[in-house]
C-alpha cells in the first residue's frame, strides 16, 4: 500500500511517499499540506508507518547538524539506469563535503557526462537521502537545485558548508 505523509521538521515541510519498507519520494512540500498532515495525525486519523517515523527522526537529527547515515530502501524503479548510477555516486559524497559535477561524473566512470549527471540530479526523487545538494559547479558556485537554491544553501549550511 502506498502511503503519503506530510510533516514538518524545524521550519521545512516535507512530503514522503512510501510503499511498504521502501521510500519512493521525499520532496519539500507546501506549508499548507504539512500543516494539514500534522493536524490529521494529532487528531488520531492517520497511523504513521515505521519507515515514516524513522525518516522523521533521522531528518530531525540531520537538521540538528548530525551526520546521519540514511540507509533506507529506495524504490527507484522506472528511472533510467544512468540516473541510478549518478544517484548512487552522489550517495558516496560524505556529509560536509561537496563534489563538482565533473568529479561526480569521473567517480562513476562517465568522465564527460557531467552535464548529464546534473540533469539526473535534477530528477532526484528523494532529496537529502540522495544528497544532490552536495554537488556544485567546478568554479565553486552552487549550480542548480530542482527545489530552489535557497534549499540547497540551507542544506549545505546544515553540513557546515558555505552556500
Amino acid at each position: 500500500m502506498v502511503v503519503t505523509a506530510y510533516f514538518k521538521i524545524k521550519d521545512v515541510c516535507f512530503k514522503a511517499v512510501v510503499e511498504g519498507d521502501k521510500i519512493m519520494r521525499l520532496d519539500f512540500a507546501k506549508q499548507t499540506n504539512a500543516v494539514v498532515g500534522q493536524a490529521a495525525r494529532i487528531a488520531g486519523k492517520k497511523e504513521e508507518s515505521k519507515v515514516i517515523k524513522s525518516l522523521k527522526r533521522d531528518l530531525e537529527d540531520y537538521f540538528n547538524g548530525k551526520n546521519v547515515k540514511f540507509s533506507y530502501k529506495l524504490d527507484l524503479s522506472g528511472y533510467p539506469e544512468f540516473y541510478k548510477l549518478v544517484w548512487k555516486g552522489a550517495q558516496k559524497i560524505p556529509f560536509g563535503q561537496v563534489w563538482s559535477y565533473k568529479k561526480l561524473a569521473c567517480k562513476i566512470k562517465k568522465n564527460n557526462a557531467f552535464r548529464a549527471a546534473g540533469l539526473a540530479l535534477g530528477k532526484n526523487p528523494v532529496i537529502i537521502l540522495i544528497p544532490c545538494h552536495r554537488v556544485i559547479k567546478s568554479d565553486g558556485s552552487l549550480g542548480g537545485f530542482s527545489s530552489g537554491l535557497h534549499y540547497k544553501k540551507k542544506l549545505l549550511k546544515i553540513e557546515g558548508i558555505r552556500g
